[in-house]
């Protein structure tokens, strides 16, 4: 393989990626300055997902707007293979799904597997707008869909405020003695996140909690979400040990 692939006409991308933890360096060879939809499909049953294999080619793609993480499903069915219930579930430390998060400034379309857990501190960050500042539409699945309600109402709460909020945001690292953060960082507005397809686990009470959050925020909200809740078997969720 050789050391770069730079492919500057790519504007769309679906890759299928099969055991990704064998071979991490590829993703550092490829720089797509011009991509702005990449669909990734994990096919990993041994280590499921593990976002910072993907960071190297997220960096190359500084104008990427639109991606999708998915467990990948084979579209030929295959006679005498053993059955596939889906992904192994791994838990994503906070610090790898924030450099994730970080990685992709622009996109503005983020959809992500139910192998896929945001913890209660990213949501948190979210909240405030400190990460992917251009998010509109969001697709995910939880264990607490009630705190993913909250966190969207949080957040186009600032701006219908009017609120300014940097991606970096809560860093201390990049704050002066001041406490201010430093005059070569620049404010992002953010956007109000429009579009929300939420997936929960198939039981009554969490969906109970789930509409109850939605119809609360919705109450006070001066703008409308457009969301689509579906429930599903709970062994397809990652759980916490």
């Amino acid at each position: 393989m050789p050391k770069s692939i730079t492919q500057v006409k790519l504007r769309v991308l679906n890759l299928l990626c099969t055991d990704p933890a064998s071979q991490p360096e590829m993703f550092k060879r490829i720089k797509l300055p011009n991509l702005e939809g990449l669909r990734l499909e994990n096919e990993d049953f041994k280590q499921g997902w593990k976002l910072d294999i993907y960071l190297p080619i997220l960096r190359q793609a500084p104008l990427l707007q639109f991606l999708t993480l998915s467990t990948y499903r084979s579209r030929i069915p295959l006679i005498g293979a053993p059955p596939r219930h889906g992904l192994k579930h791994r838990a994503v430390p906070d610090r790898e799904m924030t450099r994730f998060l970080k990685a992709i400034p622009s996109v503005v379309c983020l959809r992500l597997p139910l192998a896929i857990n945001i913890n209660a501190f990213v949501v948190e960050e979210l909240a405030r707008g400190c990460y992917i500042p251009l998010l509109e539409t969001l697709e995910l699945g939880s264990l607490h869909g009630e705190h993913i309600v909250e966190m969207i109402h949080r957040r186009n709460y600032l701006v219908e405020n009017t609120l300014l909020c940097s991606p970096v945001l809560g860093e201390t690292s990049a704050m002066g003695a001041s406490g201010r953060h430093s005059s070569t960082e620049a404010s992002t507005p953010i956007r109000r996140i429009s579009r929300l397809n939420l997936s929960v686990e198939e039981d009554e009470q969490v969906l109970a909690y789930v509409h109850h959050s939605l119809r609360a925020y919705q109450g006070i909200s001066s703008e409308t979400i457009e969301v689509h809740i579906t429930s599903h078997n709970p062994r397809l969720f990652y759980h916490p040990e």
